[in-house]
């Protein structure tokens, strides 16, 4: 939770996602509350830079930690599916490894995993 500031209203901010085997299916983020003018996304800077045509500018000014809240669907194609991939590629087979925090090398799991059952 947010204390109160001078920024925006929302007093917490959190952005899901669900993955799906073919990928990212869905991706939702909050409306940021902005108080009038203190929009650090789009705020005044950002219009001067635009009305110059400084292209560099107005992109370094508009990455900021809270753009990343409103992005959803570029955010979505740029992702690539990498998490989704790692999931069902690694972690869901080799649950078990993970779970007692074996190390990657064959003979050490296997020994790990013996003495598990063998209790």
């Amino acid at each position: 939770r947010f204390n109160e500031n001078p920024y925006f209203e929302n007093e917490s901010l959190t952005k899901a996602f669900s993955f799906s085997p073919s990928g990212v299916t869905y991706i939702r983020g909050p409306s940021i509350n902005w108080k009038e003018g203190m929009d650090i996304t789009t705020g005044p800077r950002h219009a001067i830079f635009i009305k110059r045509g400084d292209e560099q500018k107005v992109t370094e000014y508009g990455t900021s930690f809270f753009t990343w809240f409103s992005d959803s669907e570029d955010l979505g194609e740029r992702l690539n599916d990498e998490v989704a991939e790692l999931i069902i590629d690694d972690l869901w087979p080799n649950a078990f490894k993970y779970f007692l925090s074996v190390s990657i090398g064959e003979k050490k799991s296997k020994i790990v995993c013996r003495n598990y059952y063998e209790g």
